[in-house]
Order: structure tokens, then sequence, then C-alpha cells
């Protein structure tokens, strides 16, 4: 039992003397070799890269097929919208009610922008973990603590700042180019935590999951007709019931018991909440709201990885 609880105990707590010989000893083995952890292989994690890539594919498909199931009033679709029978979009329309050329439109500006914050953060995460590994860790957690502060704060600033500024072109696509990095830095040094602990193979698992429950969630939300409006309120008070009992919990709790249902109840909670947003991207959101959008989901799939990838850590530790 003894050496569960140690492999919760938070890093903040140790010395900058024990990181150097911990991290020193680790980036001698792990620094580029990758460690597939306990229970994987090369062909277990390509099957999951493959269920991946076809899931994205079969999302992208009913997307597609969705936008251009119904036809248009005005009949024949131009093939740059917006310039579709020479009208420009009605900005502050519900996308469901508008034809099929602007909910294309739409939809493709939200989830063309998601692929392309996700893109940045894996790639960012990979590079962290491939190149910086155990060192980049160590100077993380005595010299450049700074690191994390700065991100945290820039997260926050840079996301007030792209709610303001939402609306105005180029300065939303600015921001939201800001805030992708500072979040893709911030998450590639939690996967380079674990990947210097010989988890890289867990970091891969929690994200493929990720994948496979967005697709499934996102499909089952598009193609059904139940009202998902009335999760509003109660996931905002769950998040807030969530947000103080992992504040609580640090102190209070620091058990493997705690973590764990801590863990499962976050990637609830955050499940419900790609459902929730994905119904209102396809419902409820004017025309111009597609930054708003991709930024919803965006953050719904980092925080249901980071749940996700919490909870696989503390299921198969046993360092």
């Amino acid at each position: 039992m003894s050496t569960v609880h140690d492999s919760y105990e938070p890093p903040e707590v140790a010395t900058a003397t024990g990181y150097s010989s911990t991290w020193a000893s680790a980036s001698t083995t792990n620094t580029h070799q990758f460690s597939y952890g306990d229970g994987a292989n090369e062909s277990t994690l390509s099957i999951m890269m493959i269920a991946v890539f076809c899931g994205y594919a079969l999302l992208l498909t009913v997307l597609m097929m969705m936008c251009i199931c119904r036809k248009p009033r005005h009949g024949f679709i131009q093939f740059d919208p917006e310039d579709a029978h020479g009208q420009s979009p009605p900005k502050t329309s519900v996308v469901s009610e508008l034809d099929a050329v602007w909910r294309k439109a739409f939809m493709s500006k939200v989830y063309g922008i998601l692929v392309i914050q996700l893109f940045i953060t894996v790639v960012m995460s990979y590079c962290m973990m491939q190149f910086g590994g155990a060192k980049l860790m160590l100077w993380t957690m005595t010299d450049g603590s700074w690191a994390y502060t700065l991100s945290f704060l820039g997260t926050f600033v840079s996301l007030i700042a792209l709610m303001c500024f939402r609306d105005r072109f180029p300065h939303n696509l600015i921001l939201l180019f800001v805030f992708t990095l500072i979040m893709s830095w911030s998450i590639g040094m939690t996967c380079t935590m674990y990947a210097a602990r010989g988890k890289s193979a867990v970091v891969v698992e929690a994200f493929a999951i990720t994948s496979i429950i967005f697709v499934a969630l996102t499909l089952f939300t598009i193609q059904s007709k139940i009202d998902f409006s009335f999760l509003g309120m109660g996931l905002s008070v769950a998040l807030l019931c969530l947000i103080v009992w992992g504040m609580f919990a640090t102190f209070a709790f620091p058990s493997f018991a705690f973590s764990q249902v801590y863990a499962l109840a976050g990637s609830v909670i955050f499940s419900l909440y790609v459902v929730y947003d994905t119904y209102l991207i396809t419902q409820r959101l004017a025309y111009d709201e597609y930054i708003m959008g991709a930024i919803s989901l965006y953050l719904d799939f980092i925080n249901l990885f980071l749940f996700i990838l919490r909870l696989l850590a503390g299921g198969s530790s046993n360092d």
C-alpha cells in the first residue's frame, strides 16, 4: 500500500536535489526510448491509432453528409459560401435555421479550427516528450519553475482577450493562435512528466481513448433528436463542485482511491460537456460564433484527456 501512495505524492514536495537524481537517472534510459508501460506493446498502440484515424474519418464524413443532406432554398450551391448567390450570411441567425450552404460553412470553420488546434497540441506535446524528456522536467521543476506560472496566467489572459475580440478579424485568429500555443505548452509539460516516468504509452492510450469517446459522443449528438439544453445548469453546478472538490482533496485526502474517483468524475462531466457543447454548436450558436464553438470543443477535449490520463496513470501505476 505504501508504494501506491508514494506514486501519487505530488512532485512539488520533493527537493531540487531529489529531482536531480530522479530525473537524471530517468534521462539515461528514457530520453530517446519510447516506454510502453503496463500491458501495452507496439501492436496495441498501432491498433489504437488506427481506431482513432478511422473515428475521425467517420466524424468528418458524417459532418459533410449532415451539411449537404438538405437542399438549400435558393437552388444551386456556389463553391465559395461567402459569396453564394451574391449574398452574405446572416451573422446573427441561428445556424440550424440557415440553408445548407451556411451550415456547411459554419461547421467547416468550427471543426477546421478544432483540428488545427489539436494538431498543434499533439505536435508540441510529442516534441517535448521526445526531445525534452527528463531534462526539460528537471528545468521546469527547478530553474524554470516560472514557466508554469507564466503559462497559467497566459492561458487565462489570452482566453479573456479572445472572448472580448471574438468577432474582430484578424484579432480573433491571432489570439486564438496564442491561446492554443500556451495551452499546448501546458499540455506538453504534463505529457512530458508522464513520459519522464516511463509512461509514454499511457499518454498515447489516453489520447486514443479520448479521441474515440469524443468522436462517438459527437456522432451521437449530431444524429440524435434529443434536446440536450437541459444539461446546461446541471453541468455548471457539477463543474463548480469538481473544482472545489479538487482543491479540497489536494490538501485533505491525497489518497489513491480519492484521486481515482475524482478523475472518473471529471471524465464523466466533460464527456457530458462534449454532448452539450456539440448540441449548442449545431442548434443554438449564431453563424459568427464559430470561434466560440471551436474553443468550447477544444477545452472539452483537453480536459477529458487530462482526466482520462490521470485515471489511467493511477490504475497502472506501479513505480
